[in-house]
Formats: C-alpha cells, sequence, structure tokens
C-alpha cells in the first residue's frame, strides 16, 4: 500500500489536502495510457457489490486503486488534449469516482463522505486530486471533485446523463457502474448508468394511475442540465427511463423529491 500523509492547510473555505504519494511514473511514448482504464474495472471487479463498495477490504487491498490513481496522474497536458471528447469524458468521470473512493478511504471508517468535511470547507472543496495540469491553464497542482463536477463535466460535456455516471459515495447517489466508462462505449454506458439510476424503485418511484412521481433530489438540484437536454426534467426521464415512466412525458403531474440518504455506500456491516 502506498504510504499516505495528509497535511490540511485551509484556504479560505476550500481545505487543501495534500497527498504524499510517489512521482508519478514517466511514460514511454511507445506506451500510452490505457484508455480501457482496466485497473479501475479490476477495483471495481473485486470490490462492488450489488451497487455498494467494500471499503473495508479494499482498505487494505488498496494497491490496484493506487497504481490508477498514478496512471491518471501521470498524464500530460499535450496528450490529453490530443485525446478525443469522449476519451476525456470518460478519463474525468473515473477519476471523479476514483478520487471520490481514495478520499472515503483516507478517513475510513465514516459514517458519510460530508463528516470529512464541514460546513465552512464541504468535502466537495478539499483540493486534492492531483490533476491540475489538465485544468484550465494547467498551471494548478491540486484540484477538488467539485472543480471536476461543475467546473469541468458539467459545462465542457453539456450532457445531464454526467448525474448518474459520478458517485458521491452515498446512498441516494446513482450507484456505481460496475466497470470503467470507456470512450468506445462511452454513449451505451452512460444510458445504461441512466435506466438503472432511474429505474430504481429505492431511488425513482413512478405511479401511473395517481399520476405522480417521487424521483431523486439531483432532478431539482441540477434541473437547469436536464431542462438544457429535454426540455422539462418531466421530458428527460419519460425519454431515459423505464417503461413505468413514459406517461410522464404529457398530462398533469405530481411531482416530488425525495430526501437524500448522505450515508455512505458501504456493504453491510454486523453489528
Amino acid at each position: 500500500m502506498l504510504a499516505l500523509l495528509i497535511a490540511l492547510s485551509t484556504l479560505g473555505c476550500a481545505e487543501r489536502v495534500e497527498l504524499d504519494l510517489p512521482a508519478a511514473p514517466v511514460r514511454a511514448q511507445d506506451v500510452p495510457f490505457d484508455q480501457a482504464h482496466a485497473r479501475w474495472t479490476a477495483v471495481l471487479a473485486r470490490h462492488l457489490r450489488d451497487g455498494r463498495l467494500d471499503y473495508e477490504t479494499l482498505g487494505r487491498e488498496r494497491g490496484e486503486l493506487d497504481q490508477y490513481l498514478l496512471d491518471l496522474r501521470a498524464v500530460g497536458r499535450e496528450d490529453f488534449a490530443a485525446w478525443s471528447r469522449e476519451q476525456r469524458y470518460a478519463f474525468w468521470i473515473n477519476a471523479y469516482n476514483a478520487f471520490t473512493v481514495h478520499l472515503v478511504l483516507s478517513r475510513y471508517p465514516v459514517e458519510s463522505i460530508r463528516d470529512i468535511g464541514t460546513t465552512l470547507s464541504p468535502v466537495w472543496k478539499k483540493e486534492f486530486v492531483p490533476l491540475g495540469q489538465l485544468y484550465g491553464a494547467g498551471t494548478t497542482d491540486l484540484i477538488s471533485l467539485d472543480t471536476i463536477e461543475h467546473r469541468i463535466l458539467r459545462p465542457e460535456f453539456e450532457d445531464a446523463r454526467v448525474h448518474a455516471a459520478i458517485n458521491c459515495a452515498s446512498l441516494s447517489c446513482p450507484p456505481l457502474a460496475a466497470e470503467a466508462f470507456r470512450a468506445e462505449a462511452l454513449d451505451a454506458q452512460l444510458d445504461a448508468s441512466v435506466l438503472g439510476w432511474i429505474s430504481d424503485p429505492a431511488l425513482n418511484r413512478y405511479d401511473a394511475a395517481e399520476r405522480r412521481a417521487e424521483v431523486s433530489a439531483l432532478f431539482d438540484w441540477f434541473e437547469e442540465d436536464f431542462v438544457r437536454d429535454a426540455g422539462t426534467v418531466r421530458a428527460w426521464i419519460a425519454q431515459h427511463g423505464p417503461e413505468s415512466a413514459r406517461w410522464m412525458a404529457e398530462g398533469e403531474l405530481d411531482l416530488r423529491h425525495l430526501d437524500y440518504d448522505w450515508s455512505l455506500n458501504d456493504v453491510p456491516r454486523e453489528r
């Protein structure tokens, strides 16, 4: 396991988290970045159980995860700029998910990822992801999950399906996909993640007889994204959802938002 040293310093309302990781390896020109993200898929295959992650076991067996994080960190700015849109999109989704897991492991056990932050310094604004060379002018060292989600993924790719792909390590969050997102399969993978999320009765519920729907709070928080892509939230759900939700496209509708459960998406433990 990589030795981790977490040094905290307050920067306004953000918190900078320095990771004492080995220097990212220099990749030979004839050994390109693995666009299949196979190491991340291996982590998920071994530790994901019915949409929940076995953080306890992963914390003891995190060599594959640590190497994957180093693979991400080793990507150069010029190489990254030459990638296709789909390659960059998949990269940032996988990076968000993998570094979220890494952050949880750095403080595990916790009841909720939000316990890692405070009201004044939310977990999402912690600057700990060492991919600043790929963001903006490339002069930043560390960036936050907030930066990846709200300054890169949402504005650059303008695809509301991303809300089903990134995972905030919480029970009400759309579950982690069972494999890494890959450029050549990205469109189908995003569609599958969306369908799985909005078909899950624990996260979204539809009653055609009563013309009532109880949906994730994400549809409230990020309404503008769904409206941009489909005109209305209800139209987006009808377009991407199961047959049981197709009726939502037209007619009167009682639309409500479910409370968000921020409990950690850990596998159940015997008490």
